[in-house]
């Protein structure tokens, strides 16, 4: 360990800054120094030692590309228990929608598509997140592409865990939730709320002009509405919602070559009645 004030800090990593705190603990921004790369240190303490396997737990076994990583963890010599994360760059989706205001129904198919494919992970290895919402929600990118990616798995918990938990975010927690009950219907209302979101998001100023699709905007609209519903029997899978976002992004894709196709038909038209004047 380093000395000093950071005697917490691993070898090999420099704090850059610190991005929050309460009273389970802290995160940093921090350098990690041998691999050259920015990462987030999360430091919990010792009465949060739950909190730490379970997240630990369910980020290593539900390993997918839309969950943020976990690289390195480690005990410090006070008891306190470190996750050193990936960090993303591109902040949290809360932090997007304030910024762009407006979602495209294509926007709102791509990003909760990922979502969903991660959700649908989880959930096969019988985790339930618990707590998705925008400020769970990261944007880091793979490749050059942007992608969106599920965090902070800090109050999940296994599907057959039957102890009562209360903790919630009220704007996304399902009705069975308020009552202690957390299953995987309970992920699919918090992503059926936040889909709603987007697809409203702005509406209230105009930007509904913009809308290239309000068919698939409209379809959206009803998806959401079918994970939103009271009784947890009646929501859909993760799994089911997420193969048709992916049916309807195929669609969106094929019509957009259809689109390209016609336009090089028109132009190559145009071009051949004006050599031929």
């Amino acid at each position: 360990m380093n000395e000093g004030n950071r005697c917490w800090v691993p070898d090999g990593y420099q704090l850059i800054e610190p991005l929050a705190s309460g009273g389970q603990g802290e995160t940093h921004l921090a350098r990690d120094m041998a691999a050259s790369r920015i990462v987030v240190i999360k430091r919990m303490t010792r009465g949060a030692r739950g909190l730490f396997y379970r997240e630990l737990f369910s980020m290593v076994v539900a390993c997918h590309p839309n969950i943020v990583d976990i690289l390195d963890y480690y005990d410090t010599e006070d008891g306190d228990r470190l996750l050193v994360m990936e960090y993303c760059q591109g902040g949290t989706l809360r932090q997007y929608m304030e910024d762009h205001l407006f979602f495209e129904a294509r926007e709102v198919v791509t990003l909760m598509t990922q979502l969903f494919s991660a959700t649908a992970e989880i959930h096969t290895e019988g985790i339930v997140h618990g707590d998705l919402k925008p400020e769970n929600i990261f944007r880091a990118r793979r490749h050059g592409v942007p992608v969106w990616k599920i965090g902070d798995f800090g109050i999940s918990r296994h599907q057959n865990d039957t102890r009562q938990l209360k903790a919630c975010t009220p704007a996304y927690a399902s009705p069975e939730h308020f009552l202690g009950k957390l299953c995987c219907a309970s992920d699919v209302y918090s992503l059926g709320r936040l889909m709603e979101e987007c697809l409203n998001l702005g509406m209230d100023e105009g930007y509904r002009i913009h809308e290239t699709n309000q068919d698939l905007r409209d379809d959206l609209h009803r998806l959401a509405a079918e994970c939103m519903a009271v009784r947890e029997s009646e929501r859909p899978t993760a799994i089911n919602v997420y193969k048709r976002l992916v049916a309807i992004n195929d669609f969106i894709r094929a019509e957009r070559y259809l689109l390209k196709d016609a336009r090089i038909r028109v132009e190559e038209e145009f071009m051949n009645e004006r050599a031929a004047s």
